[in-house]
C-alpha cells in the first residue's frame, strides 16, 4: 500500500462511447430513411447526455464536428422526411411556423394566439413532427416584450407613487401649518 500510486486515467463515459458508435454508423449513411430513425434518435440522445470533452480522448475538433454535424443533419432530414408523409394540415402548420418573424410585434398578437391554439389542438405524435424553433423564439420574444412592459409599468407606478407621497406630505405640511396658524391666532 505504501508504494501505491494514483492513476490519472479517466474512463470515457458510456454516452460518449455510444455517441461515437452511432455517429460512426451514420457517417456511412448516404440517404436518410425512416429505417434510420432509431439510430438517429439514439445518437441525438447520447449527444445531449455527454458530459466529457471528446478532445480529451484524442478526437480532433474537425473529427468531432463532422460527427456532430452528421447527426444533427440526419435528424433534420429525418424530421423533414416524416413531415412529408404527414397530414396536409400539419404541413400547413409547419409552413406557418416557418414564416414567423424572429421578433414579436404587438400587431401579431392575435396570430400568435391562433397559432398557440392550433398547436395545443393537435396530437402529440403530430407535434413531434413539427420544428417549433421559430415559434419558440417568437414566444420568447413575446415574453421579453411583456417583461419590458412590466418593468416600464412598475417604473411609472413607482414614479406616480413617489409623486403622490410627496404631494401628500406637502398637503399634510400645509394643513399642519394652517392649523398651527389658526390655533395660534385663537390662543393669542
Amino acid at each position: 500500500v505504501e508504494n501505491a500510486k494514483r492513476s490519472s486515467y479517466v474512463a470515457m463515459e458510456q454516452n460518449l462511447i455510444n455517441f461515437i458508435n452511432y455517429a460512426t454508423k451514420l457517417l456511412d449513411v448516404e440517404v436518410v430513411t425512416l429505417g434510420h430513425e432509431t439510430l438517429i434518435n439514439n445518437a441525438v440522445r447520447s449527444l445531449n447526455s455527454i458530459k466529457q470533452n471528446p478532445l480529451d480522448y484524442g478526437y480532433s475538433q474537425s473529427a468531432w464536428d463532422e460527427m456532430v454535424n452528421k447527426v444533427t443533419d440526419s435528424k433534420a432530414k429525418l424530421q423533414a422526411l416524416k413531415l412529408s408523409y404527414a397530414d396536409k394540415n400539419i404541413q400547413a402548420l409547419q409552413e406557418k411556423i416557418n414564416n414567423l418573424p424572429s421578433e414579436f410585434d404587438i400587431s401579431m398578437l392575435e396570430e400568435l394566439r391562433e397559432l398557440a391554439s392550433e398547436l395545443s389542438s393537435i396530437l402529440v405524435e403530430d407535434k413531434k413532427l413539427l420544428d417549433t424553433t421559430k415559434y419558440d423564439n417568437l414566444l420568447q420574444s413575446y415574453n421579453d416584450y411583456r417583461n419590458s412592459l412590466s418593468e416600464e409599468t412598475n417604473n411609472i407606478v413607482n414614479t406616480m407613487s413617489n409623486s403622490l407621497i410627496n404631494l401628500n406630505i406637502a398637503i399634510l405640511l400645509s394643513s399642519s401649518l394652517a392649523l398651527a396658524f389658526i390655533l395660534r391666532k385663537r390662543l393669542f
